[in-house]
């Protein structure tokens, strides 16, 4: 059951309490609150930077350029938490605007793997390792391996 919300009054008496060096269990029996629900209230307000940040977000919907971008970003091969650093967005509002996309069918087709990164192919039609070639464009392993699957899926037959 959820308890009313704290007044400023309390939030002073605990920081008081607190700082005098009460266990959150002895601030929780004089306040009549759960010893947990102290230990949050106090966490959140002696690091109300990590609480209460305001979220990167854009404003307004996601433009055509923006889809794009984000796009590209994963194609190349950053994860989902690095392109929406990168855009000023959060990871699940990029999660769901490319999954929707894919979903829906309306994913461009002309950002295939060959036009988006054609040193990776090269690199891959010259012998090299699927890790080698990620090297050679800039990325690690585990985005070089997920780049050759989409390759692969891609072609089809012609990748052989």
């Amino acid at each position: 059951m959820k308890r009313a919300e704290w007044t400023q009054a309390e939030m002073n008496f605990a920081m008081r309490a607190y700082a005098h060096g009460n266990t959150y269990q002895q601030i929780a029996d004089a306040m009549s609150r759960t010893k947990d629900g102290v230990a949050d209230k106090l966490r959140k307000l002696t690091n109300p930077e990590r609480y209460y940040a305001p979220k990167p977000t854009v404003e307004g919907a996601w433009t055509d350029d923006d889809t794009q971008t984000a796009i590209e970003l994963r194609d190349y091969g950053l994860s989902y938490t690095e392109v929406a650093k990168r855009m000023g967005r959060t990871k699940g509002s990029v999660i769901g605007r490319l999954h929707r996309l894919e979903g829906l069918g309306l994913r461009p087709r002309e950002l295939n793997s060959r036009q988006s990164d054609p040193a990776f192919c090269d690199a891959l039609a010259d012998g090299a390792s699927v890790a080698e070639a990620g090297r050679i464009v800039g990325i690690s392993k585990r985005p070089a391996m997920r780049k050759f699957r989409r390759i692969c899926l891609e072609l089809g037959d012609q990748a052989i």
